[in-house]
């Protein structure tokens, strides 16, 4: 499996805001810091933020849930991450913010992980 970037970006009624929820695989756990660096400097100011790391066979990841009223454009993508990027509206946070274990989102980017990997 390769390095890889998903988004997703979700409008909050009534507020100025966007949630952003970004997860980040790669075999090299140093380079994920790199990039969420870089998602920081794009979508300054971050507010809320959760985040949580694991591992799935050699597969390293970050889940980056935040709050930022700052767009992103599709072209800014390619400046963060040099990979395959996706999209994918099923990323958001099911459980409220607060909380330190993101639950169903973090079962679920398992299970795409896993899914990825057998494709391999």
């Amino acid at each position: 499996m390769k390095n890889q970037l998903w988004y997703n970006r979700r409008g909050i009624p009534d507020d100025e805001v966007s949630e952003y929820c970004f997860v980040i695989l790669n075999k090299d756990s140093r380079m994920i810091y790199t990039i969420c660096s870089k998602i920081e400097e794009t979508l300054r100011p971050i507010i809320e933020s959760h985040q949580r790391n694991g591992l799935v066979h050699d597969m390293n990841y970050k889940i980056y849930n935040f709050n930022s009223p700052t767009s992103l454009e599709k072209d800014q993508l390619s400046n963060i991450f040099n990979g395959k990027i996706k999209k994918d509206i099923r990323l958001y946070d099911r459980i409220k913010p607060g909380y330190e274990n993101l639950g169903g989102l973090e079962d679920y980017v398992i299970k795409q992980i896993l899914s990825e990997l057998r494709k391999v």
